[in-house]
């Protein structure tokens, strides 16, 4: 009954901030479009000064050494974007909850870090000890479970401190009580299948109509196959991102 008034209330306040509904798919859509033409225009200045990078870089470890500095200076500015971003949704998202709380930038660009980053080492972390520990032909299906398991985890961590940091908690505040959060797996777990439903549901589509719009024509084939990978795109933004975001906050509400 809990989960079904969550799902309830969820939808309700979509129904009844269609603004600020539309703000958050204006902000997620702006974001991805930054991010394109930022990755864009970092390849198009790299190309461009080939042979300038190339003579800075003349050694390996040199080489290794500035790709390495350039990684970390770009994905920290990326960082930055995205959090400006994320600030502004996560306003908006208390401004449909009716919540005042101050919000810092500074406080979510060092959330993101820490989260991000403890991420990705770990990530790598247990992969590499994998490959070590793992018999070779059991690496694929060990590396797919290993991601899979990440990114559920990662996908309960990000919305979990968006939630307490939406709520003007200190950082410190923040990674308390998230960890309280995911060791409660009964508020999660219905939007989890939620999600999982859904994934299910257009698999089963395209398991069915795939086949028949290949008897009909290849032609077709292929236009029915790249109109269905945006309908996916756009199903799995709206449930897993635009719809599972405000539930999370209703969770905790």
């Amino acid at each position: 009954m809990k989960s079904q008034s969550r799902f309830a209330r969820t939808i309700w306040l979509l129904r009844s901030n269609k603004k600020d509904a539309g703000t958050i798919i204006i902000l997620d859509a702006l974001f991805l479009l930054t991010l394109w033409y930022s990755i864009k225009l970092v390849g198009l200045i790299v190309e461009q000064n080939k042979l300038a990078i190339q003579s800075f870089s003349s050694t390996a470890i040199s080489a290794l050494g500035f790709m390495t500095v350039f990684t970390i200076i770009y994905a920290m500015v990326l960082l930055a974007v995205y959090s400006g971003f994320k600030l502004a949704v996560l306003h908006t998202i208390n401004h449909m909850l009716k919540r005042g709380h101050k919000l810092s930038f500074k406080r979510l660009y060092a959330l993101n870090i820490c989260l991000y980053g403890s991420f990705i080492a770990a990530y790598w972390a247990v992969i590499t000890i994998g490959g070590w520990a793992v018999k070779f032909e059991y690496q694929r299906p060990w590396r797919g479970f290993a991601t899979l398991a990440f990114i559920i985890v990662f996908y309960l961590l990000l919305n979990a401190s968006s939630i307490f940091f939406a709520q003007g908690n200190e950082l410190k505040s923040i990674w308390r009580k998230t960890g309280r959060f995911l060791v409660q797996p009964r508020k999660y777990l219905p939007v989890l299948g939620f999600s999982v439903l859904a994934f299910l549901l257009l698999y089963a589509i395209y398991y069915v109509s795939a086949p028949l719009m290949a008897g009909i024509s290849q032609l077709f084939y292929k236009q029915y196959i790249s109109l269905f990978t945006w309908v996916v795109i756009a199903v799995l933004y709206l449930v897993m991102i635009w719809f599972n975001r405000l539930y999370f906050f209703v969770i905790e509400g």
